[in-house]
């Protein structure tokens, strides 16, 4: 997208969107249970099993909300814990998982390296020159070695559910993505 501020800038804004591994996660927990009865049956010593894990696996609950599931014929709330998590604490969690199928989660807040967040900026910045470049040849112009570059910010869910234990997802792999905008000014 470009548009032309004047005969001295030119304006770019550039997109870009890789996969890399985040440092950590937000991982939140769902329960899930088929009917009533395992509900009323199991939750409890399931959620209790689970919260030792925790306990003892030294995971850090930074906090814990409830949530209700519909499942149509019957609805029920279990309260939602919201655990950060390094890589390796993610595979400990996923090991208990594989056993406790009624346990499911989704990924939110990734956090990703410095150098991660550098490789893409470096990219974002090349692709802009290219772009600032072209448009400069095209109007006869020449580009300074002076610009300025802003973030724009964009909503967009950062939310990655998690397949059944049987399905394995890495949550740590997640889309990192960002546009600038970038002002070039011209000779």
């Amino acid at each position: 997208m470009e548009n032309a501020l004047s005969a001295q800038e030119i304006e770019v804004v550039v997109s870009k969107e890789e996969y890399f591994t985040a440092e950590t996660v937000i991982f939140w927990t769902v329960f899930s249970f088929n009917n009533k009865e395992s509900f009323e049956k199991d939750f409890a010593k399931k959620n209790k099993a689970f919260l030792d894990f925790v306990e003892n696996s030294q995971l850090k609950i930074i906090r814990t909300t409830e949530s209700t599931m519909d499942r149509g014929d019957f609805v029920y709330k279990y309260p939602v814990h919201q655990i950060l998590l390094t890589h390796d604490q993610y595979l400990l969690l996923e090991k208990y998982r594989d056993a406790h199928p009624e346990l499911g989660g989704m990924a939110v807040k990734p956090e990703f390296s410095k150098q991660d967040k550098d490789k893409l900026f470096h990219e974002i910045t090349v692709q802009a020159w290219r772009e600032a470049d072209e448009i400069a040849i095209k109007k006869g112009l020449v580009l300074k070695n002076d610009y300025r570059s802003e973030e724009v910010v964009e909503k967009k869910s950062q939310w990655v559910v998690g397949a059944p234990a049987s399905a394995r997802y890495d949550h740590f792999k997640q889309p990192f993505s960002a546009t600038y905008k970038f002002i070039f000014k011209t000779l």
